[in-house]
């Protein structure tokens, strides 16, 4: 008798993913999350060629609201140690989310694969990995030009958002990283700026 794959319990959760029903695509993604802490042995089981050409396609095009999922569950599962970073990088998933945050001539998709891709800056591992693909020195020239932007007040935000990681923060108050930190100052003040507001005092405990 031929017993089913444990990847077979795993397609349904993957086709949750399209439901136009938040709670249950979030639902879905905490499971496909969680499926990640077996052993490698297992969670290859649970992820095979199949599901990983599924979560593949999902992230390739279609609907935003479905990219931008499997994108939060690869950062999530990515979040969870440097190995498993190792293993879901290996996916088309993360070098997706890469491009979308690219993607200039599209703002809308961008801010939202930043916004997603904010949950690396929280881990060195993770933070160490958009580095190595020149993500922070994009962010830093974006930055330069973004005051002219007809999209500033949608952007700043998610850049402000994304450079107040904790392993973000480490990185700026490094001697060698001070342009980052005064590229970070500098987004902060415009940010408040164009809300008409003050900036606030740039002190260890504001963010």
């Amino acid at each position: 008798m031929n017993l089913p794959s444990l990847s077979s319990a795993v397609l349904p959760l993957v086709d949750t993913l399209k439901d136009d029903s938040l709670s249950a695509a979030k639902m879905a993604m905490r499971f496909l999350v969680n499926l990640s802490r077996f052993p490698p042995d297992t969670r290859a089981q649970y992820f095979d060629n199949e599901i990983r050409s599924r979560l593949e396609a999902l992230a390739s095009g279609g609907r935003a609201q479905n990219r931008l999922r499997v994108y939060e569950v690869a950062v999530d599962i990515a979040k969870r140690s440097r190995e498993h970073l190792i293993w879901i990088g290996d996916f088309d998933i993360l070098p997706r989310l890469v491009e979308e945050i690219r993607s200039v001539d599209d703002p809308l998709s961008a801010a939202g694969a930043l916004e997603v891709a904010t949950g690396l800056t929280e881990t060195q591992w993770g933070l160490q990995w958009l580095e190595q693909r020149a993500v922070l020195r994009e962010i830093d020239g974006q930055l330069a030009n973004i005051a002219a932007s007809d999209f500033a007040s949608l952007l700043l935000p998610r850049f402000v958002e994304f450079m107040g990681g904790s392993s973000f923060k480490d990185l700026v108050l490094k001697k060698s990283c001070i342009s980052r930190k005064n590229h970070l100052l500098s987004a902060r003040v415009k940010f408040y700026l164009s809300l008409g507001g003050i900036p606030p005092k740039t002190t260890s405990q504001s963010r």
